[in-house]
């Protein structure tokens, strides 16, 4: 294995997780905020794009720090009217909602509840619905994917519903108390994403153990598979060749044949299989073929993968400074944090 690779992996997530990294590219994401207020004004979405970012960069901080204060204001001024949806949220053209469901439709007493999965859903809903109607009639509850939550959709959602609350899941634990912060509208709901997988679905006959290890997540940068395969590595090193299965999906640029290249650079290519596009069942077979699983992000939503991993019996592990939500399953009976 050639020490560019692991060197660089160090170098990204350095550059993408160290606290110190993080805080400098907060105040230059106010510095950007500061701009946009020049230039479009502020109230403008800009200015409150930028700030927010800066508040997931610095995330955590308490209501009434500098930033807490900075992201209160931009909240306060910014000004949804005449929203430009092709410039802000270019992915909102198509009207076309596909995962959300009518939990309970409305009666003459009660309003019906709506759940919207995907901040771009709930986007589609706001620009192409007749809102007073649906308000009038639903509870509307929103399932976000990532954590922290400050981010323009949410805002955007805040601000344009039109009835007097809205309900939101949690991606991470954590975030219940930044969402009463965010807007007052919005209604935490402590539950994740994670928190809905059908356990009687993850049932069924036991299967050979064929992997050492499973690692069940889309191809994209952030869920960091050089660190997997730098693992793997440092493992043979200590005589160990763990067997490895990849399941899931291409992301970001990334693909099977791409994740096979890095993995051959690191020296474990004889030891991993990867499998794209599963069919649930097919999946849910995989993975239990494994004798263990591992998610090695270290920031994200809920991760739903890892709560069907322990479903399916399979021990899992994960990182201890990872900020993920399911990370709240893991204990002694269910898996191990890793350092």
């Amino acid at each position: 294995m050639s020490s560019f690779l692991p060197m660089m992996q160090s170098l990204r997530d350095a550059a993408t997780h160290s606290p110190t990294i993080r805080r400098a590219a907060s105040l230059l994401e106010l510095a950007r905020a500061l701009l946009a207020r020049r230039k479009h004004g502020a109230h403008s979405l800009e200015a409150l794009g930028a700030t927010l970012r800066a508040a997931r960069f610095a995330y955590p901080f308490p209501a009434g720090s500098i930033m807490g204060r900075h992201v209160t204001s931009a909240l306060r001024e910014a000004r949804f009217d005449n929203l430009a949806w092709n410039r802000f949220f270019p992915e909102t053209e198509e009207p076309l909602i596909n995962h959300g469901i009518i939990l309970k439709a409305p009666s003459p007493y009660e309003r019906g509840v709506l759940l919207i999965t995907f901040e771009y859903q709930w986007l589609r809903l706001l620009r192409h619905g007749n809102l007073t109607a649906l308000a009038r009639d639903y509870e509307l509850v929103l399932s976000p994917t990532w954590s922290p939550p400050w981010d323009l959709p949410m805002a955007t959602v805040a601000a344009l519903w039109p009835g007097e609350r809205i309900f939101t899941l949690l991606s991470n634990f954590e975030d219940e108390e930044v969402y009463r912060r965010f807007h007052p509208k919005l209604r935490p709901v402590p539950l994740l994403a994670s928190s809905w997988v059908d356990p009687d679905i993850h049932t069924g006959d036991r299967v050979a153990k064929e992997f050492d290890v499973a690692m069940v997540a889309n191809f994209a940068p952030y869920k960091r598979h050089g660190a997997f395969f730098a693992a793997l590595a440092a493992a043979r090193k200590q005589g160990r060749k763990l067997r490895a299965l990849l399941a899931g999906v291409r992301w970001q640029g990334r693909t099977a044949q791409s994740l096979q290249a890095m993995a051959n650079e690191y020296g474990v290519g004889d030891q991993i299989v990867i499998r794209e596009n599963l069919s649930d069942d097919d999946l849910r077979t995989s993975v239990r073929s494994a004798r263990t699983a591992a998610i090695f992000s270290l920031i994200e939503g809920s991760c739903v993968a890892a709560a069907e991993c322990l479903l399916l019996d399979v021990p899992l592990a994960m990182l201890a400074n990872a900020h993920i939500g399911s990370k709240a399953f893991i204990n002694e009976q269910t898996g191990r944090l890793l350092r």
